[in-house]
């Protein structure tokens, strides 16, 4: 196939999609840079000048058509972000008691509330290791007092979510979205 002198100066300027369709949105489906492979599809007599396309955030589109990504999304990810964010903050979460710091995460608290029930079975001690590995030997008080030291920093963390989230959702515009940092 003989190609236009349009066609290959388009090529030769790396500035050409070639397509399989373009969809009612004016957004082009699938495309190739390469005229070899148009060819082989089937789609050699199909393309547009790169230079009169435009990146919408779901893909390639004809020049004035691009859709910019709904603000429901953007939100959405943004809340994903926080959400991933709270994780890994809960899980590296440590207080500070007794001049040693102690884990705070879920696990260190299940580990607590075991403890805590030991005094209920009679013990008059615990010992708990602190994120430094130093062994502690704490009474019913010593253990409580660190208990609601944890419950509190978790409580803390999340009232910094819930707020990131509320403020987040009262975005109204993608730059609104993008300033929240957390």
């Amino acid at each position: 196939m003989e190609k236009s002198e349009e066609l290959q100066n388009l090529i030769n300027n790396n500035n050409v999609y070639f397509y399989d369709k373009i969809s009612e949105d004016k957004r082009i489906v699938q495309f190739t840079e390469s005229y070899e492979v148009a060819e082989q599809l089937g789609w050699a007599d199909n393309y547009v000048a790169i230079s009169e396309t435009e990146e919408g955030y779901d893909g390639v589109y004809l020049k004035g058509y691009a859709v910019e990504k709904p603000l429901s999304i953007s939100i959405d990810e943004k809340h994903a972000e926080f959400k991933n964010q709270l994780k890994k903050r809960r899980e590296s979460l440590k207080v500070s008691y007794n001049n040693d710091l102690f884990d705070a995460n879920e696990s260190a608290q299940n580990n607590m509330n075991a403890l805590m029930g030991l005094f209920n079975l009679g013990a008059k001690t615990v010992q708990i290791r602190s994120s430094n590995e130093a062994t502690h030997t704490l009474n019913q008080e010593q253990c409580t007092e660190l208990s609601l030291i944890m419950v509190n920093a978790v409580q803390d963390l999340y009232s910094q979510y819930w707020n990131i989230k509320d403020a987040l959702y009262k975005c109204e515009t993608l730059e609104e979205i993008e300033k929240l940092d957390w």
